[in-house]
């Protein structure tokens, strides 16, 4: 798991991904946690080569051909993508899902679980410094931890993003119910959000 921490968004990132590391400790599953400074291209290529891990959960900023890490550097791009062969990828960066999964999965990664477009997110900032008491993020981060999570759990990538769908539609229905003025901008985020998450390659893929 990377979990860079150098801005707002990946701080949010940061935090709410305490809630997948739990779900691991609980079921004494071996995490590398790359944190803050080590979420390094460096360091991700060394743990891959040298630990091999299944499930890879690259948090932090992306574009179209690569997920960045710490201070926005490259860590998987298509100069190194072969790194996830035979992995079950789960990233929330922006539009990795677009190009950069879909060549992981044509170079045999097992399975790439992002979004297509950007993750957007909504937060309240009397909050920023404690985002995990943040009630306009907590709707699309409980939504899309639920595909992590899940999988942890052992179930496949089908169902596990189909979870987190269920759980994205159950936050709508309840935000349409609010009555505070960002209402509107929380419905929108989640109804983005949901339009753009993306299963690429085996379905039945499990950790």
């Amino acid at each position: 798991m990377t979990r860079p921490e150098y801005d707002t968004a990946t701080f949010y990132l940061s935090n709410w991904s305490k809630h997948i590391l739990r779900e691991c400790e609980r079921r004494r599953i071996t995490v590398y946690d790359l944190k803050r400074k080590r979420a390094t291209r460096n360091e991700v290529e060394s743990v891959i080569t040298s630990k091999n891990p299944t499930f890879l959960i690259l948090n932090g900023h992306g574009g179209e051909k690569s997920i960045y890490g710490d201070e926005n550097e490259p860590i998987i791009d298509l100069s190194n993508v072969k790194l996830l062969n035979k992995k079950l990828i789960y990233t929330i960066a922006c539009k990795a899902a677009k190009k950069l999964g879909r060549i992981a999965v044509k170079n045999d990664a097992k399975c790439f679980i992002g979004y297509e477009e950007d993750f957007v997110f909504i937060i309240n900032l009397r909050k920023v410094s404690k985002p995990l008491k943040d009630e306009f993020a907590r709707p699309f981060f409980v939504s899309t931890n639920k595909i992590p999570i899940s999988l942890i759990k052992g179930n496949s990538a089908k169902e596990s993003v189909k979870r987190a769908v269920n759980e994205f539609r159950k936050w709508i229905i309840r935000v349409r119910n609010y009555s505070i003025p960002e209402a509107d901008w929380i419905l929108r985020g989640l109804l983005w959000d949901i339009t753009f998450l993306k299963l690429l390659g085996n379905e039945k893929a499990k950790i």
